[in-house]
């Protein structure tokens, strides 16, 4: 049976959770690692019952076949605390902590561990960019009179994003509430005309045209024109519209679109075609917010899908550069948007 240790984070919880998500889902799903069975959580004696709740969860939501074992230390530092059932043991997997200098002293637990004298330990570090891990594979022997410790190390990198999908990172704090959008070839003829409309006409042209011809509903007929320019983008590979975030549909709050770059960064994007700015800059006040899913914060971008008038004017004004973590479009430059996005290593 393979164990995984897992420190808990008391800063950027999120991330601690995915990347305890994400490790826990390749070991279910790579060729040649053990299933992890058991998963061991360390935490010290700061950490609040919120906190803990929140690593738990993690684990007993998405991985109810894995049993649960809590240790409190005096600090994540002290790892020499293990003791008892809670040691080191052969072929244990450890997922690695921040800061590295904890490292160190997983190490010389290892080396000087006397609940094994021979066996396997490995060590995950899953590295900054979201989208590897390092795998590193020990092997403790001991050799002669006095059983002096030897240890071994074998390096494999691992691609972890095919195993880090927006709908696993949607599906918990969503309850599995949106709509999938598919990839399509091309963009309709009447939403070709309504962006041709949008780019060259005035505000008023493409809001008679949208209400005539696509939706007298003239929201969903924006939306759906913004949902036509996704899915036709080959830089999305997971596209998810009218995400709904609570129990049920009439006391959540929906978003319209949540997107999966190829470059593995997730764009939240709005739909507000008005010609209120005051509105605009409230809303992009609001997409500055963290939306609520175990998912570092770096790699979520913000885009406002609006009408190209609003945009010019919230760009001439004195907010254009309050805001720089939220990009206002409309439907003629939102996929130039796209594309830059695509390819940031993270951060807005």
């Amino acid at each position: 049976m393979s164990r995984l240790i897992f420190f808990a984070q008391p800063h950027n919880i999120e991330w601690a959770v995915t990347k305890l998500n994400s490790t826990l889902h390749l070991f279910q799903h790579q060729d040649g690692l053990p299933l992890i069975e058991r998963v061991l959580l360390l935490y010290d004696n700061s950490f609040s019952q919120d906190m803990i709740d929140e690593h738990v969860n993690a684990i007993k939501n998405k991985n109810y076949k894995i049993e649960l074992d809590e240790l409190v230390i005096p600090s994540l530092g002290e790892v020499s605390n293990w003791n008892g059932d809670y040691g080191l043991r052969d072929k244990d997997w450890i997922l690695l902590p921040h800061p590295g200098i904890l490292l160190g002293k997983i190490l010389h637990e290892v080396t000087n561990s006397f609940d094994f004298r021979e066996g396997n330990i490995g060590l995950c570090h899953p590295n900054p960019d979201g989208k590897t891990i390092t795998m590193f594979a020990l092997h403790k022997t001991t050799f002669g009179p006095a059983g002096l410790p030897k240890i071994r190390m074998k390096k494999v990198p691992l691609k972890t994003d095919k195993y880090q999908t927006l709908k696993m990172i949607l599906d918990e704090p969503s309850n599995g509430n949106f709509n999938t959008v598919l990839p399509v070839a091309t963009i309709p003829q009447v939403h070709k005309r309504a962006i041709d409309i949008e780019v060259k006409g005035t505000h008023e042209e493409s809001t008679k045209y949208i209400i005539e011809h696509i939706n007298p509903t003239f929201g969903f007929g924006f939306e759906s024109i913004v949902q036509s320019i996704l899915s036709t983008n080959r830089d999305l590979i997971e596209i998810y519209h009218s995400v709904y975030f609570g129990t049920h549909n009439r006391e959540s709050q929906e978003e319209d679109f949540f997107v999966l770059t190829k470059s593995q960064q997730i764009i939240w994007i709005s739909c507000k075609f008005t010609k209120n700015i005051g509105t605009i800059e409230k809303e992009v006040k609001r997409l500055r917010l963290i939306p609520p899913l175990n998912f570092p914060k770096e790699r979520i971008y913000s885009i406002l899908a609006t009408s190209r008038h609003v945009a010019e004017k919230y760009y001439s004004g004195t907010y254009k550069d309050e805001y720089p973590d939220v990009h206002v479009c409309h439907v003629g430059n939102i996929n130039e948007k796209i594309d830059w996005i695509s390819k940031q290593d993270g951060g807005n």
